[in-house]
């Protein structure tokens, strides 16, 4: 029975996410950062003009608007973003573009990030990893598809 346990992919995959997360906040612990925040940070670096919507956000990570807005304010608080509403075509939208500031974190960041990559794949070929990723884009869909 526990060996089934260990085989079940949505325990496997949570058992993964956890220590990442762990991993990350811990990383980012220096510079008062959370794994969440780096997240949308990170979103927002790879946008044109490093701006988003708080909606697109909100999709992206697949949160809700209350924890996507604790997140934006405290970010705000640390000057790594600024947030501006804005009205297009006739309804209000929250805009987030990334400060400098937070655009030299993520560049510092970037290092340890590859290494923690490098070190998830350290026991698979280039073809493993990429078949992996195949694979876990399939689970991602499903697991998509199920909350429809």
């Amino acid at each position: 029975m526990d060996e089934e346990l260990v085989l079940d992919i949505g325990f496997l995959l949570k058992n993964i996410n956890d220590k990442m997360e762990r991993l990350a906040n811990a990383q980012f612990k220096s510079i008062r950062l959370t794994f969440s925040q780096v997240r949308v940070m990170t979103f927002i670096y790879h946008k044109e003009n490093f701006t988003t919507t708080q909606k697109d956000l909100e999709v992206f990570l697949d949160v809700s608007h209350p924890t996507i807005n604790g997140i934006l304010k405290r970010l705000e608080e640390k000057e790594f973003i600024t947030t501006e509403m804005t009205k297009k075509d006739g309804h209000l939208s929250k805009t987030v573009r990334l400060t400098k500031k937070g655009e030299n974190v993520l560049i510092a960041s970037e290092k340890e990030k590859n290494l923690h990559e490098k070190a998830l794949s350290a026991y698979l070929t280039k073809d493993e990893r990429n078949k992996l990723i195949e694979l876990l884009l399939k689970v991602q869909k499903s697991a998509s598809e199920m909350e429809e």
